[in-house]
């Protein structure tokens, strides 16, 4: 996600900025098709050549310029930075006996111990527990990390505090424009058991009178069995990062669609309108429950 903090950057000094992208859709794993064109546009409307569905092959210097080979050409710059993820340092732990989970992180139980007791581990190298699936879950954020460093820290001088683990909140910008989600997608649903449903819809962040209203556009995602709240999806201005956590919170909690749908709202004009927006795409994901 860092790479999305260069763009404005980069644009305000000037530079023409190229995003090759191997999959059909920006941040593949975060948000779904749908609000990916969103995201295309406003980039377009900032002056970034997309290139979807193209695969870097090669870099390679020529005459003082990087060239980058695609499976469908070439593009000549002063610089690329890459981004291609992260992989946990966790190789001197594995030497030492300590198991590793998913991604070749850390194995760590609730207390952030690993299979030697007097050892805990945290942080970027280390697994969390997913609170919806209960299932391993390898996502290095720094928020992560300060909690679990905290419990640990606490743990290895003699408590026993327990980390209750991750819903995969995460949150970026590109521009103007806030991208942000946590819990489950629909794939990630389906994979994991759940008969997922979703609603779509475009809100307001203030009163419709309000000359600082801007758009927000949620995608909730809701277990068809159990009513129980699996994931969201939130694409818009700063106030997407409240909407998350209003989620998060659920989904720590095990909330069902009718408790979104019945939370006590606050209404002030000039930070939300009547209807809250994750008020409304609960109202509306709920009414689907009942085809």
């Amino acid at each position: 996600m860092l790479v999305w903090k260069w763009l404005r950057l980069l644009k305000k000094k000037g530079l023409a900025v190229t995003i090759v992208e191997m999959t059909d859709r920006i941040l593949p794993k975060m948000i779904n098709e749908k609000f990916a064109k969103i995201i295309n546009q406003h980039l377009v409307e900032n002056g970034i050549v997309l290139k979807l569905g193209e695969k870097v092959q090669e870099i390679a210097d020529f005459k003082g310029k990087k060239i980058v080979l695609t499976n469908n050409g070439k593009i000549s710059g002063d610089f690329v930075l890459v981004g291609v993820g992260v992989r946990p340092n966790s190789e001197i732990a594995q030497a030492a006996g300590i198991k590793l989970g998913v991604s070749g992180a850390i194995r760590v139980d609730q207390h952030l111990r690993t299979n030697f007791k007097d050892i805990f581990a945290a942080g970027d190298c280390a697994v969390a527990i997913n609170y919806i699936t209960g299932k391993e879950y390898y996502l290095p954020l720094g928020t992560t990390a300060n909690k679990q460093g905290r419990i640990a820290g606490q743990n290895s001088a003699g408590k026993n505090y327990m980390f209750r683990g991750i819903a995969g909140s995460a949150i970026t910008k590109a521009f103007e424009l806030y991208i942000g989600k946590t819990g489950l997608s629909v794939e990630e649903a389906i994979r994991e058991g759940f008969d997922p449903v979703e609603k779509e819809i475009e809100g307001i962040t203030r009163a419709s009178y309000h000359p600082e209203k801007k758009p927000i556009w949620i995608n909730l995602i809701v277990d068809k069995r159990s009513r129980r709240v699996l994931g969201v999806q939130v694409v818009g201005s700063e106030f997407v990062k409240a909407k998350i956590d209003e989620i998060a919170l659920a989904l720590l909690l095990e909330a069902k669609i009718e408790d979104i749908v019945d939370f006590d709202w606050c209404y002030v004009p000039p930070t939300s309108p009547v209807w809250d927006p994750l008020g409304i795409a609960a109202l509306q994901t709920s009414k689907t429950l009942y085809r």
